[in-house]
């Protein structure tokens, strides 16, 4: 059994703690009563548009200067290479039917 609070301080104007750190987009999460272990508190990152909490640095990466990131492509978009036809991968030794090699009723 646990007792545990989100506490949002972006939600009542508070946007900086007493040693200065930006509080904006964070959400503390108070453990008050575990059974089994600790209690305690953790600042995590609050996705709003997600509702969504997660590790303050996973997505702040920040590139280094002089240098605006990299966009990466993927290769499913570039038409280098055909998709191959179906007739030049025949099935072999298959104990299954193809559609329309039997015109035989469906078993279901």
């Amino acid at each position: 059994d646990m007792v545990c609070f989100i506490h949002r301080p972006e939600y009542y104007k508070i946007y900086q703690d007493d040693k200065g750190r930006d509080l904006r987009g964070m959400a503390e999460i108070i453990v008050a009563k575990h059974r089994n272990g600790a209690t305690g508190d953790v600042l995590l990152r609050f996705k709003g548009e997600f509702a969504r909490f997660q590790n303050p640095d996973d997505d702040m990466i920040i590139p280094l200067p002089n240098e605006g990131g990299a966009v990466w492509g993927s290769r499913i978009n570039t038409n280098s290479v055909p998709v191959p036809a179906s007739t030049e991968y025949p099935i072999q030794n298959s104990s299954f039917k193809l559609a329309g090699e039997d015109n035989s009723p469906l078993p279901f």
